[in-house]
């Protein structure tokens, strides 16, 4: 979802309509992926996704 947002340019509306999900979902697993990203969470300490 972020990666369809971020590089591909698309509207939350329209990266929920590619992976198939309502558009409230995408928004909000755009606003948790955004939030973990910016606390650093992303990651754990060997360097894969958590």
């Amino acid at each position: 979802m972020l990666l369809l947002v971020a590089w591909e340019q698309l509207t939350p509306s329209e990266a929920a309509a590619v992976v198939g999900i309502p558009a409230a979902t995408a928004r909000t697993r755009l606003h948790r992926a955004r939030n973990r990203m910016r606390s650093g969470a992303f990651f754990d300490l060997t360097g894969g996704p958590t």
